[in-house]
């Protein structure tokens, strides 16, 4: 890799922006971090892991335009792994004390939030960093907003209450430079690296929820790694990813993701409908059933549904047509 010179002062704050194919929004998301308006010094490193439609020439004029603000990571070859091996090497190389992070599809839409999270960090050191809510930019429909779904009350999130009401939006971290000082191997390996780094930081002690501020903005497009893929893959990742934190995590926080697995184990069910493949269906929902007696991932109501759609279909549809009359109910 070629890192650019680094801007001359010491940086406060270092944001990881990971970039493959976002020529059309790089722009915005280096524009975003660089109008932040703060007290100390700032610099974003940008990884390119070997862009194939301009991404590469754009940081390269990006960095130019604001040398004293930004460095670059341009690597030889494509990491792959999905992104985490470049995401690994550009927090890396992060050298502020305290640590965001921004994809170059995305951007921060408050010129405060470095400024507030350092604030915030400073006046809070039983904390090793702390997240906000989002909004969301979808393609063709505009931006809505997104919160996070814990209880109303809640300030400090640790692992227990992290993997029961669900991991933020990487967009949204600041943490503590050293939180995490390596990368183990089971986080290369599992498909959620979300989960997986947010899962790592609050082992080490618990985050804050800025709740009620949504300074950033998540886009949603065609070209999504994660939403471009079918359903089913994404559900077998999510269950792979349940599987590998209770290997890493102690017995203490096992029911609650042995809940999560069931529930997924379910939803497997629907992406093999999806894709008509009623034999894969059926091997998901017995799967399901054994862990369900204890887990409870759906209601008992649903098993039913899901019996029913596998096996008699033809009675599901005609209790829906009783119900409802002549409108279709979702499929469980």
């Amino acid at each position: 890799m070629n890192p650019a010179p680094c801007p001359p002062a010491t940086p406060r704050v270092s944001v990881a922006m990971i970039t493959y194919n976002h020529v059309r929004y790089i722009t915005e998301a280096v524009e975003s971090v660089v109008s932040q308006k703060t007290t100390f010094p700032f610099e974003v490193v940008i990884g390119d892991d070997v862009s194939t439609d301009g991404t590469r020439e754009k940081v390269i004029e990006l960095q130019r335009q604001y040398p004293d603000k930004s460095r670059l990571l341009l690597h030889e070859k494509n990491l792959g792994g999905v992104g985490k091996p470049n995401f690994a090497a550009t927090l890396t190389a992060c050298r502020g004390d305290y640590i965001a992070y921004l994809e170059g599809d995305d951007y921060w839409d408050a010129t405060d939030k470095l400024q507030r999270q350092v604030e915030f960090l400073e006046a809070h050191p039983e904390y090793v960093g702390c997240f906000h809510d989002i909004r969301m930019l979808i393609t063709g429909t505009g931006i809505k907003e997104h919160s996070m779904t814990y209880p109303p009350e809640t300030v400090r999130v640790g692992l227990s209450q992290m993997l029961q009401n669900g991991f933020p939006h990487l967009m949204t971290m600041m943490y503590r430079r050293g939180t995490v000082a390596a990368f183990p191997d089971w986080f290369f390996e599992m498909g959620m690296g979300d989960w997986a780094f947010f899962s790592m930081l609050v082992s080490k002690g618990p985050m804050a929820f800025l709740r009620n501020w949504p300074a950033g903005v998540y886009r949603i497009h065609g070209t999504s790694y994660w939403l471009g893929r079918p359903f089913v893959d994404r559900t077998l990742d999510e269950i792979k990813a349940y599987r590998t934190l209770m290997r890493v995590y102690g017995p203490e926080h096992h029911p609650v993701l042995q809940h999560k697995l069931n529930m997924h184990q379910f939803w497997l069910i629907n992406a093999h409908q999806e894709q008509k493949n009623p034999a894969a269906a059926r091997a998901a929902f017995w799967e399901a059933v054994r862990g369900w007696p204890r887990y409870r991932g759906v209601s008992l109501i649903n098993v039913i549904r899901y019996a029913l759609s596998l096996y008699v279909p033809w009675l599901l549809a005609g209790l829906r047509r009783l119900r409802h009359g002549s409108n279709p109910a979702p499929s469980p």
